[in-house]
């Protein structure tokens, strides 16, 4: 069952971050400092938290392979730090980061086992690695959802 979960996972990291790479792909240039769908942030910055998010996925990962405590910090603050950093570099660089991530993320999906799925973990859908695992861009597609040209 174990690897069902997992495959079921991975299978649906792809599709979801192949459908987010269109959307923000279609994004045109002139649009990214324009107000986003989500109050208070500009297209750039809600790109900039996406590109945060994969950070953190690739982190809790890491630390589940490694079999150390996967890492518990303030994800606000986090949050406000990438969006921060990221917010003023071009939108094709954050995506070209968040497609080098992506892979990342990939590999360490690969390189996960069955035991690793029971892991307690901080990401959304979780605490269980495996539960979390499930909902991996759901967050990602809601925000793109919130892109506006």
């Amino acid at each position: 069952m174990a690897r069902a979960e997992l495959d079921a996972a991975i299978a649906s990291w792809q599709q979801g971050t192949a459908r987010l790479l269109e959307l923000v792909r279609a994004v045109p240039p002139e649009a990214w400092e324009r107000p986003s769908g989500n109050e208070g942030w500009t297209n750039i910055e809600l790109l900039a938290h996406l590109a945060t998010g994969y950070g953190t996925r690739i982190g809790t990962l890491r630390a589940v392979i490694d079999t150390a405590p996967a890492p518990v910090g303030d994800v606000d603050a986090e949050n406000a730090a990438g969006v921060e950093q990221w917010r003023r570099a071009p939108a094709p660089s954050i995506i070209e980061e968040m497609v080098r991530a992506r892979r990342q993320v990939l590999t360490l999906l690969h390189a996960l086992r069955n035991e690793h799925l029971e892991a307690t973990v901080a990401l959304r859908g979780g605490p269980r690695l495996g539960d979390a695992l499930a909902h991996l861009s759901e967050h990602d597609l809601e925000h793109a959802a919130e892109l506006r040209p």
